[in-house]
C-alpha cells in the first residue's frame, strides 16, 4: 500500500534525507516499545501504531537505499554490491525471528531495543557516506502528486500488473490471516 507513494517520495526528495528520516523514525518507534515494557505499560495500540510506523517508513527507505547505491558505488562494482544487500536481506529475514524469540527470552525489552539501535546504526551511517545522493533537478519539475498519479493510472492502464496486484492482495490477505 505504501510502495508506489515511497517510490514516488525516494525520486522527489533527496535520498539520504527521506533515509535518515525513515531511520529516525523507526527508531524512535521501537525505542518506544523497550521503554513502555521497562516500566511496564506497553498496550496492544503501541504494537499496532508502532508496527505501522515501521513498516510505513521501512517502506521509503527501500527505493531511496536502492536508488542511492548507484551514486555510492562503482558500475563495474554494482553485482557484487547488489549480491551482497540481497544475501544480506535474506540472512537477516531467516536469523531475525529466532534472534528476536531468543532476545525477547533473556528480556521482554531486548528485541524492541535492538531493532531500534540497528536503527540508529543505519542512520549513523548514512552520515557517513560523502557521496550526494540529491535528486537531479530536471527541465520540467512535476509535483509528487502528478508523479503519483501518472503511476497510478499507468499501473491500472496495464492489464497483466493490474491483476497481478489484485491477486496478491488476495493472496497476503488471505495468508496474512
Amino acid at each position: 500500500m505504501c510502495r508506489l507513494p515511497a517510490g514516488a517520495l525516494a525520486d522527489h526528495f533527496d535520498r539520504r534525507r527521506v533515509m535518515i528520516l525513515a531511520d529516525v523514525v523507526r527508531a524512535v518507534a521501537l525505542g518506544s516499545i523497550a521503554i513502555a515494557v521497562a516500566f511496564g505499560v506497553l498496550s496492544v495500540w503501541q504494537v499496532v501504531v508502532t508496527a505501522l510506523v515501521d513498516k510505513s517508513f521501512g517502506e521509503p527507505f527501500r527505493p531511496a537505499s536502492t536508488a542511492a547505491l548507484r551514486r555510492v558505488v562503482r558500475p563495474e562494482e554494482m553485482p557484487a554490491a547488489v549480491s551482497r544487500l540481497e544475501a544480506r536481506s535474506y540472512a537477516a529475514g531467516a536469523a531475525g525471528p529466532p534472534l528476536g524469540g531468543l532476545l525477547f527470552g533473556l528480556a521482554t525489552l531486548a528485541p524492541f531495543a535492538a531493532d531500534a539501535v540497528s536503527y540508529v546504526y543505519s542512520l549513523v551511517s548514512t552520515f557517513f557516506v560523502r557521496t550526494s545522493m540529491a535528486v537531479a533537478p530536471s527541465p520540467a519539475p512535476e509535483r509528487i502528486v502528478t508523479r503519483l498519479a501518472g503511476g497510478l493510472r499507468w499501473i491500472w492502464s496495464e492489464r497483466l500488473i493490474r491483476d497481478i496486484l489484485v491477486s496478491a492482495a488476495g493472496i497476503n490477505a488471505v495468508f496474512g490471516a
